[in-house]
């Protein structure tokens, strides 16, 4: 695997990576992420090293967004209006990934000449078994088995959902990783309890839970519904964040590209551990987690549940976060040329709408903007 990874990099320095090619190293960039794994001399398993120079590192890091620069943007009114018939509400946004010269050329070059960008249609997401096979859930038919885990069956419903049912007493665990540019999908636990993941997501659980405790880890945003469980609690860990439930629901927004953790709160109660401070939540609260534990009240629930819904819903949102989910959603590379906008933004639009949908929007509000190849250039 390792020399392989090695190969694409410099393949993918050089502007020359396949589609296959590129869907390979997104994967591995993202288990190494979800792992808290360095990218630097990076062991790949216990035979295999790959040798990075700085040129290599410094070209990767730049185009997978890890050392994506974000220029500041200052805070004015909401801005709301209505448009088309598939967009209840539309918002003014000016968005941009820093590209240099070499680099915005070696994006266009690989990017798939596009005049549109559809909205996902169905879910790309993956599971990787405790075997370390990784298993397509688009080619799988729905109302079929899709692994044995031990004792356990995984299932995917005729409804689309990943499902584990039995139990065991052996502890394996599964990623369910879903992508960029791929619908939501959701996740029955051994235990009853179902998980929605946003695209560029992940949750690695045990296929059934063993012992007092329930616990998994995620990375992204995710929406639980937690069987209630007296005895056995229920904990969610995600960048340094413990969140403990024992029945509940609750939304937990977790990228590394926000500068805070939130979780908002539903129904129950949950208690949030960073460190040596815990706090709880009640039903309509919302925590925000940098250094510390910051709790507001009012929490705008329609807005922050509105990816699960089918919708964007902007609510005094910032360009930074912008730029993350409209590149996220679509999958699009995104360049802003001129300055960003100093503004809020807030609306709804409907996830259905496609990417020309929202260029022509953004031109009716005065963002001249285009799609060149792949790629969403914004003067």
């Amino acid at each position: 695997m390792g020399k392989q990874i090695l190969e694409i990099l410099t393949k993918f320095q050089n502007g020359t990576c396949s589609d296959a090619e590129l869907k390979l190293l997104d994967e591995w960039y993202h288990q190494l992420e979800f792992n808290n794994q360095p990218i630097n001399n990076q062991t790949i398993n216990d035979n295999d090293v790959v040798t990075f120079t700085e040129s290599m590192l410094k070209d990767f890091r730049e185009k997978v967004g890890q050392g994506v620069k974000i220029i500041p943007f200052y805070r004015q009114p909401i801005f709301r209006m209505v448009a088309a018939a598939s967009v209840v509400f539309v918002v003014f946004f000016g968005t941009y990934f820093y590209l240099n010269k070499s680099s915005s050329k070696t994006l266009v070059n690989q990017a798939i000449v596009k005049k549109d960008f559809i909205a996902p249609s169905s879910s790309k997401a993956t599971i990787t078994l405790a075997s370390g096979q990784v298993v397509a859930l688009d080619g799988i038919s729905s109302g079929t088995l899709i692994a044995n885990q031990g004792a356990v069956n995984v299932m995917k419903t005729e409804d689309g959902q990943i499902v584990y049912r039995g139990t065991s007493k052996e502890i394996a665990y599964n990623t369910l990783y879903n992508p960029r540019g791929s619908k939501v999908i959701s996740l029955r636990l051994n235990d009853g309890s179902i998980v929605w993941l946003n695209s560029q997501s992940s949750i690695r659980y045990p296929v059934a839970f063993v012992g007092d405790e329930r616990h998994v880890e995620i990375m992204g945003e995710a929406y639980f519904e937690v069987a209630k469980n007296l005895t056995n609690k229920f904990t969610v860990a995600s960048n340094g964040v413990t969140i403990e439930v024992l029945g509940t629901h609750f939304n937990m927004n977790s990228y590394n590209d926000d500068k805070n953790i939130k979780i908002t709160l539903l129904e129950g109660s949950v208690k949030i551990i960073k460190g040596e401070e815990t706090s709880m939540l009640k039903p309509g609260q919302q925590a925000q987690v940098a250094s510390k534990i910051q709790v507001l009240n009012g929490a705008n629930i329609e807005s922050v549940m509105a990816w699960k819904n089918g919708f964007f819903s902007f609510n005094g949102t910032s360009v930074q976060e912008l730029i993350n989910i409209i590149g996220r959603w679509y999958d699009v590379g995104i360049v802003f040329k001129g300055a960003v906008p100093n503004r809020q933004f807030g609306g709804q639009i409907a996830k259905s709408a496609n990417l020309s949908q929202v260029v022509k929007v953004l031109n009716e509000s005065d963002l001249k903007c285009a799609l060149l190849n792949g790629i969403l250039v914004i003067d």
